[in-house]
């Protein structure tokens, strides 16, 4: 059983306690500007259409100090044919004082209660343990690949970080770059500003060919990427013959001496392989328009790999630790505990959801 810390309590904390979390989060952080910044992501985070105010839940000591938090977002998946919420659990944390103590167990059990199923963002190693019992399960194996635009460039960034990759930076203009794609008359691709109603019709006719999906109304659209601070993103829509068939989302940033892109959303029929294609065309051409070095995409759906590999985007080191706690209900946790079963679960990507909003200094490079 987990350990818990007795006469502790676990408290929601809303909109009027962001002062106090971020002094208890972030006790560093003590530029005014920055503490705006961070309470303006925060707000953003509140503000998911499908909550209802508490993302946060912060653990109480005995004595009345705050022990321990963990940042969970509202979430809702359409999963075997029907559609459940749960909670994607982005952030733990425990107060120095408090170690050892159950306190990230005990907020995590809480709300177990209170969810059908938690989703568990593990990519920290630090906090493999908390989802480590019977009642969890894999869920994603998500990988990446690059689209190298810039060989160089790319390795010069990469080789730093992935030892593995050292031994190829003689051999930079070995590495091929991303094959290209025509979409074929009738079929168009452009950039687009905001996301629309028009987005919901497509949302309804292409969720059931996934077998997990996350909710992709027009709603969580606007909130996920127009309503989003501190970040801009490019959205690129596919017509066929004037119908919408699906979009992309990217964005790019500049990162110890590269120019990297990310897909953070791709949506479309995945039985339709033209259509992923031409979207991936259309951002990789973007990417060279905008001169960047290289191009990631997260997958774990085997047919949007089976396509990236096609237009040779390069397999990248890669390993997540993510994990579903089981939601009781046996027919779901068979589809849950399936790794291929899972697509881009919040399109979220490297730099983006899972590290925010607690990282500053992606929110204030420049």
């Amino acid at each position: 059983m987990p350990r818990t810390g007795d006469g502790m309590e676990v408290v929601k904390m809303g909109l009027s306690g962001l002062d106090e979390y971020i002094a208890f989060r972030r006790p560093n952080v003590t530029d005014e500007r920055k503490k705006a910044a961070l309470r303006k992501e925060l707000e953003w985070y509140f503000s998911i259409p499908w909550g209802d105010g508490d993302i946060v839940r912060v653990l109480i000591a005995d004595d009345g100090r705050p022990a321990g938090n963990v940042i969970a977002m509202p979430v809702r998946l359409h999963a075997g044919g029907k559609d459940v919420s749960g909670s994607w659990i982005i952030d733990t944390y425990t107060d120095s004082g408090y170690r050892r103590r159950g306190v990230a167990s005990k907020i995590i059990s809480r709300m177990a209660e209170e969810f059908e199923f938690l989703l568990a963002a593990g990519a920290n190693r630090m906090a493999e343990g908390l989802y480590a019992g019977e009642e969890y399960v894999f869920m994603a194996r998500f990988k990446r690949y690059a689209a190298v635009l810039n060989p160089h460039g790319f390795l010069a960034h990469y080789a730093e970080k992935k030892a593995v990759l050292k031994y190829l930076a003689p051999a930079a203009f070995l590495i091929p770059g991303p094959a290209g794609f025509k979409a074929g008359a009738g079929r168009e691709t452009a950039v687009f500003d905001r996301f629309d109603s028009g987005f919901d019709a497509l949302w309804e006719e292409t969720k059931d060919c996934f077998q997990i999906v996350t909710h992709r109304t027009s709603e969580w659209l606007e909130w996920r990427f127009d309503a989003c601070p501190h970040r801009d993103y490019t959205r690129i829509s596919l017509h066929e013959k004037g119908a919408l068939h699906g979009y992309l989302v990217m964005r790019w940033i500049d990162t110890e001496g590269a120019r990297a892109g990310f897909v953070t959303d791709i949506f479309t029929d995945m039985r339709r392989p033209v259509c992923v294609k031409a979207l991936l065309d259309a951002a990789v051409r973007e990417a060279r328009a905008r001169g960047l070095d290289y191009l990631t995409v997260i997958a774990s759906e085997p047919r949007l790999e089976s396509t990236l590999r096609s237009l040779r985007f390069l397999p990248l080191p890669y390993h997540s630790h993510d994990k579903a706690r089981k939601s009781g209900d046996s027919s779901l946790d068979a589809v849950l505990s399936v790794r291929e079963n899972w697509f881009l679960t919040l399109a979220n990507a490297d730099y983006d959801l899972n590290l925010l909003p607690l990282e500053e200094e992606e929110l204030f490079n420049g």
